[in-house]
This record gives C-alpha cells, structure tokens and sequence, in this order.
C-alpha cells in the first residue's frame, strides 16, 4: 500500500510540474491528441496479432533450408574446411584475408580485421573474384540466420497460448516522434510474402491492408512548393519512375526497373533522410561519381528542393541559445502539432550537417 502511494504521489508531482511546462510552450493540444492515442495504443497492445503457428513453421522450415543450401554451396565452390564454423568472425577472416588474399578495409576495436556485414558489402562490390564471392556468402549466411533467430526463434517465443504476440508499442522512443515497437517489433517484418502471410486475421474477422503511397514524398513536395515534384504526383504516374525519367532526361516509357531504382527510388528516399551520393553509391553500386552527378540531375530537376533544405537548417540553427558559454537550447525543428525534433548533432559538424 505504501509503494503504490509513493507511485501515485511522485506520478502526480511530475504532472504538476510539467502541467505547467506543457501549458507554458503551447503544448496541452499536442498533449492531448497523444493521450488520445495512448489509448488506442494500449487497446492493441491488449488484442494482439494473430499469428498462423502452421504457417509460422513451414516458413522457418524454409528458411532453415536456405541457410543449409548457402552452406553447401561454400562449401562445394570454395576452399572452406569442413569444420568451419560461418558464426565464427575470427575464421571468416581468417579465409577472407589469409587465405583468399582480400584487402583489409577495417579493423574491429580489438585490431583484427573486421567481417562486419558494411566490411562484406565493400568486399563484394571490389569485384574481388572468389574473395568477393565468399563475402557475399557469408552475407546471405548472415541474413538469413538473422531472419530465423529474430522472427521464428524469438517472435515464436513470445505468442501466448491462443497465438497472439502483444508488443510494446512506444510513442517517444524514436528521435523521428514516428510509433516504435518492440518486444517484438513487428514493424520491420521483411516484406517477402512468405514472412507476412503468417500474420492473419482471426476467425469472424478480415484483415486490411493500407499504405500512406509515398507520405514522406508528399510533405517534402508540399513543404518545399517545388512545383516540378507537385506536378509528379498530380499526373498520377508511379512518382520513382517519373523522377528517373526526368533526372535522365528520356521518355517515361523507357526507363527500366533498374533505373527506376537507381535514378528515381534511391534519390527520392536519400533527399528525406540526408543521403550523400557515398550513400547513393553504396545502395546503388554505382561508382561515387556517377552517384554525384546523379544527385545534381536531381536537384536541379526538383530545383526548389535545395534551397528549402537550405532554410530548414537556417530555422533550426537559429532556435540555438548559449547561457554563460553552455548550451540550454539546442537547434530544434517543429512539426505541425507543435513537436520540437531537437538536433544536437547539427552543432558537432555544421559543414556536413548542412550539405545533408
């Protein structure tokens, strides 16, 4: 009785205080409108998602047999011991750059030279012959194990008797304000159907599936009034697409799959989340230069797209304040609800933080 006295007292303590802070800023709205999302939060925490237990483990059967036929094809096409053991960093690397003879691109904090899946990826894109060829085995080794321990060993733990899972959903974890899950997070289920087929509905009811189509996309066109990107998604046309066309300057019909990603998709998402044309290059295995002018196609396209990100690092660098040589107001950007996403990291490298 006591320690639930304490809990209700401190916890409406806190609330006082911050009662006051909240109406102080302007900010009892957006308090408001999360406390009403709490609500829906917790309700489907309660419920649940429903999980097909058969579907479930034809699934990891599959998967399991992917990870024995990644194995088997080393071994049959490369100088690997029959011991070897593909969790083992020190023997990948061991084979990597002792006995295939790749470059050491880096070492782990210990010294030795790292396998590290951003390691194997540079590996693979060196074109290093077998090297890179064994690299990209060690990272399809490495996938597929991490799909069976995340979502059939650790999401398999954790459905109750009737086949729920009940994760956390949290509202201020992400530093994006976006809705975060965890224990399990079900939020990043690869998109392979064969993954999101073993979440179905429950007997009586249906399930629906719904997209924000490009929601990201839509507030950077709208933000930043660059009526060349407002234009795109008016005509109704597949908006990475159209980009490709536009940034190779050819006939929308002839752009392939192929440019749609490295041309459209790619670009569009790297404006979003402060890509580089290194990032461009890595995601697309293209050389850096080619990704730089890539980038510049872009932006000059999508011509009112730079100078906005220019006035949004303008806004939230002038938010800063120092009292007595020390911080007390970091630059922060404000949402439409009234959200401040504070952004410290901009103070540590300004130069970089503005071009991104």
């Amino acid at each position: 009785a006591r320690y639930a006295e304490q809990d209700a007292k401190f916890t409406w303590l806190l609330w006082k205080k911050y009662e006051r802070v909240l109406q102080r800023e302007g900010l009892m709205d957006l308090f408001e409108f999360e406390m009403e999302i709490l609500d829906v939060l917790m309700r489907k925490e309660y419920d649940g998602a429903y999980v097909d237990r058969k579907a479930m483990e034809a699934t990891r059967l599959s998967y399991e047999s992917r990870k024995v036929a990644v194995v088997e094809d080393l071994h049959a096409n490369h100088p690997i011991p029959p011991t070897f053991n593909f969790d083992s960093p020190k023997q990948k690397g061991v084979l990597l750059y002792e006995a295939l003879g790749a470059p050491v691109l880096k070492k782990t904090k210990g010294g030795e030279a790292s396998t590290d899946a951003d390691t194997l990826e540079l590996l693979v894109g060196k074109d290093l012959g077998e090297a890179s060829e064994v690299a990209q085995g060690f990272l399809d080794y490495a996938e597929v194990s991490k799909t069976i321990g995340t979502y059939f060993v650790g999401m398999g733990a954790k459905l109750d008797g009737s086949g729920y899972l009940h994760p956390d959903f949290t509202q201020h974890v992400a530093d994006t304000n976006r809705l975060s899950c965890r224990e399990p997070n079900v939020h990043n289920i690869p998109k392979a159907s064969d993954m999101r087929d073993m979440f179905v509905a429950p007997p009586g009811y249906a399930m629906i599936g719904a997209d924000y189509d490009q929601i990201e996309l839509r507030f950077i066109a709208v933000e930043s009034q660059d009526q060349t990107m407002i234009e795109v998604f008016n005509s109704g046309e597949d908006v990475h697409r159209t980009t490709a066309a536009l940034v190779l300057g050819k006939a929308l019909s002839l752009v392939t799959d192929e440019e749609r990603g490295t041309y459209g998709k790619m670009p569009n998402f790297l404006i979003g989340y402060g890509g580089t044309a290194y990032t461009l290059a890595q995601k697309a295995k293209i050389p850096e230069k080619e990704a730089d002018k890539v980038l510049t196609a872009y932006f000059t396209r999508f011509s009112r797209l730079g100078p906005w990100k220019e006035e949004v690092y303008r806004e939230a660098m002038s938010h800063v304040e120092y009292r007595d040589g020390k911080l007390v107001v970091p630059p922060y950007i404000e949402t439409m609800m009234g959200y401040r996403r504070r952004l410290p990291d901009l103070l540590l490298n300004p130069a970089k933080a503005h071009n991104n």
